[in-house]
């Protein structure tokens, strides 16, 4: 599918040459353009994007409220290079969202902390990853001694920012994005001012010695609109925050006319993680909420009820009932909606994977399209759309697969434009509520009624966003419409269901009828669930043994190798900790038909992943052509051979990848590159090797257009296809044009380009595919005049 298939875009005061080559990105992936009306105004009801530079438009308010996204020009071609859609936050021309285009990981930050740190972050335009990639812009540290900010420094092509977490609390609290510098290591000069107050002094407040100027990027947020008037918060001991955190909080919610207490009994919202405990029982009249809720509110500036997105309420801790054992995988969302979903997934209590595997008893997809949709055809894995998860998650029970709501794909619509459209349903509350005010504490009587109505919050009118952020994974109880039903009433009267249901001192606690109950509930997981999930196990894997061939690797050839030869290793940086944590490997040319061998490295902890940015080790069996070592090539820190892959599965035990260093003497001395060097070159060029060039390819070339583009854009170019040339000219702007073909017969296609690179004052370069591939594996531009299609 296009990339931007569904799309429908609208462009607000963008230049000339800028917005024609926005326009020509767009339109060669199958977006379609929304004209704009007079007076300036946007067609809302026919779009999906709209592409701005800034939010001084008469229809952005409505456009927010309808959740159409606006997002500035570099969404698109930072999109079109990575051929992923990216998160539209993180190129938000809003200017509350003062995170966008930051990627942050924490370094040894208290779990809560980091936790609230990430939450803030994503709610106000920018990512998180726990793992150190490329894509990584800051890390915030209380030290720069850790392991994960050691190798940030000696990478300092990277340009990774490590910053004390009180960046993070001034930023929130000014509502700007301030200047890092006082906070940078390796020597913050506010560090002084941190240790006073370590030892006795007066408290950090932002303000004593440094003044900090205004990041200058974006416009001054517009004066806020959002009140807290009258409103309290309390939060709960659940959340772990450190005294730091707690108090950029109070003066986040001061700033909007709120207030915090120190007394739950004196609050009126109640700010928790999690739907259990002392605290979240008492909940009576109270609004309750999560860290998510009260940053989206502060980032959207209006109030709204904590019911009416599925993450912005407290998560369970343990799993909707049933749903533990379900291994789920996404396809055709992407962007803000795929970091939801794996979000939902992990609040659900199931387990999420980027990849197809046979292990996965279900797909969620948003068409019925793409590689992963036929493998599950073929494997016989449950496919459905992503309101079966949001209304399991919704209802707090597994929704019936054979609800045809969940199996509809509409053909001329986009099922991402509806996705974290629904509430939680304030009845399957009552069941936490009930599970906490049974274990013999003393609370005062009140009608069910009531319960309900008292956590609910008045209800708002904003829409929310789907890179909301779970701060941790959930659940534990159940009104269910699958075979987990039949506890649904005895589960409600349970006194904990966090507490294992022969405990001693539960059972003093229980009545005849506890008894009774438990014993059932004993008996259906203990006995008929395992026997049922057993029998459900069996069955896909019957249907799952071989993989289809789609799927299956292409045989490598046998190659003469000597294990400890002299030859120069690639270049190995990452330091290796004895474990498979941190280590996100790709690999290609790797013969495992059965995936066994991948299965195994996973349940030692390496992580597959399939983007080339978000790859540490590439295993191959020598140097490639294929589509996937060129594109990693780049960005890969640790090149290794396929044979560690084999060691590591023989062995049972993550090896050292330095003792297996990707080494192809004949491989280098066939493609003319030193892979050490090579990977050098690759560190000093950042992935912008063709960043001078748009790559025009034809349909001649071998293996296809789409592999060559996705090859160059990896590199830092532009690649379009011959089709896509207008007559006016090929809009290469600074760029030198390259036509890159494989037929001397294709002179049409020639006259085509050349006609447009001289309408430019181009002179236009006809060169093979070989070009490509060479320079590539050099990380230098070869010269093209060995090259030449005449």
């Amino acid at each position: 599918m296009p990339l931007f298939s569904g799309i429908q875009y609208s462009m607000l005061d963008i230049d000339q040459s800028l917005s024609e080559e926005i326009k020509q990105l767009l339109e060669e992936n199958d977006a379609k353009e929304i004209p704009i009306v007079p007076e300036n105004r946007v067609n809302l009801d026919q779009c999906t994007h709209i592409i701005s530079s800034h939010v001084d438009f008469l229809d952005f308010e409505e456009a927010v409220g309808r959740s159409i996204f606006v997002v500035t020009p570099e969404w698109v071609k930072i999109s079109s290079k990575k051929k992923t859609i990216q998160a539209a936050t993180m190129y938000s021309a809003d200017p509350k969202m003062i995170f966008s285009g930051l990627t942050v990981s924490c370094s040894e930050i208290p779990p809560g902390d980091r936790d609230a740190i990430y939450g803030g972050i994503c709610a106000l335009g920018g990512q998180f990853c726990d793992n150190l990639t490329r894509s990584v812009t800051y890390i915030f540290a209380l030290n720069d001694k850790s392991e994960k900010c050691q190798q940030a420094m000696s990478r300092a092509n990277l340009n990774i920012k490590i910053v004390l977490p009180h960046w993070f609390d001034m930023c929130l609290k000014l509502r700007r994005r301030i200047d890092p510098t006082p906070y940078l290591f390796p020597d913050p000069p506010i560090f002084n001012v941190m240790e006073n107050s370590d030892k006795g002094k007066a408290p950090l407040s932002g303000g004593e010695k440094y003044t900090h100027p205004i990041d200058t990027e974006k416009p001054p947020p517009k004066p806020i609109q959002l009140s807290f008037e009258g409103k309290k918060f309390f939060f709960g001991g659940d959340l772990k925050l450190g005294n730091r955190v707690i108090d950029t909080l109070k003066a986040v919610i001061m700033n909007v006319g709120g207030w915090t207490v120190e007394r739950l009994e004196d609050a009126t919202i109640y700010i928790g993680a999690y739907r259990k405990g002392e605290e979240y029982a008492s909940r009576k009249n109270l609004v309750v909420g999560n860290l998510t809720w009260l940053y989206w509110m502060c980032a959207n500036d209006k109030w709204t009820s904590p019911l009416k997105y599925l993450l912005h309420y407290p998560l369970v801790q343990g799993g909707i009932p049933g749903m533990q054992d379900f291994v789920i995988t996404v396809t055709n969302y992407t962007g803000e909606a795929r970091t939801y979903l794996e979000k939902l997934i992990q609040a659900c209590g199931a387990r999420y994977t980027r990849n197809m595997k046979p292990e996965n008893t279900h797909l969620i997809a948003a068409n019925e399209t793409g590689e992963k949709y036929k493998v599950a055809k073929d494997w016989n894995i449950n496919i459905v759309n992503h309101m079966w998860l949001e209304e399991s998650y919704a209802t707090w029970s597994v929704r019936a697969l054979t609800d045809t709501q969940f199996t509809t794909f509409p053909q001329q619509s986009n099922l991402m434009q509806i996705i974290n459209s629904t509430g939680i349903d304030p009845e399957c509350l009552v069941q936490f509520y009930e599970e906490e005010e049974e274990t013999g504490e003393e609370t005062e009587g009140q009608e069910e009624g009531d319960k309900i109505q008292g956590s609910t919050a008045p209800n708002g009118s904003a829409n929310g966003s789907a890179n909301d952020s779970a701060n941790g994974s959930a659940n534990t109880c159940t009104k269910s419409n699958n075979p987990t039903s039949a506890v649904q009433s005895i589960k409600k009267k349970q006194p904990r269901l966090s507490t294992p249901i022969s405990d001693p001192q539960d059972e003093k606690l229980s009545t005849g009828k506890r008894k009774a109950a438990s014993a059932a509930q004993t008996r259906l997981s203990e006995t008929i669930m395992p026997d049922m999930n057993a029998f459900e196990k069996e069955r896909k894997r019957k249907t799952m043994a071989d993989p289809p061939e789609t799927l299956k690797r292409k045989p490598i050839k046998k190659r003469n190798h000597e294990d400890g030869g002299t030859n120069k290793k690639a270049k190995l940086t990452l330091e290796f900790n004895g474990k498979g944590d941190g280590i996100r490997l790709m690999h290609t040319g790797f013969q495992d038909t059965t995936g066994k061998s991948i299965r195994v490295l996973e349940s030692m902890g390496v992580e597959i992943v399939d983007e080339p940015d978000e790859c540490t080790h590439l295993a191959a069996p020598g140097v490639l052509r294929t589509e996937k070592f060129l594109r990693t090539f780049p960005f890969v820190d640790v090149l290794v051979s396929t044979r560690w892959i084999e060691a590591c599965v023989s062995s049972k035990a993550i090896i050292d990848p330095i003792k297996y260093p990707l080494e192809d003497s004949e491989g280098e001395a066939k493609y003319q590159c030193n892979l050490e060097e090579s990977r050098s070159r690759a560190d000093k060029n950042g992935a912008t090797l063709f960043k001078d060039y748009t790559i025009v390819a034809t349909n001649s070339i071998k293996g296809g257009v789409a592999p060559l583009c996705g090859i160059v854009n990896a590199n830092g170019g532009k690649a379009i296809s011959v089709a896509s040339l207008k007559g006016k000219g090929g809009n290469f702007g600074k760029t030198q044009p390259v036509l890159i073909t494989t037929s001397n017969e294709e002179q049409k296609y020639k006259d085509k380009f050349l006609k447009a690179a001289h309408k430019e004052g181009k002179t236009g370069a006809v060169y093979g595919s070989e070009w490509i591939l060479r320079s590539v594996l050099r990380q230098e531009i070869v010269d093209g005049s060995g090259y030449i299609i005449t």
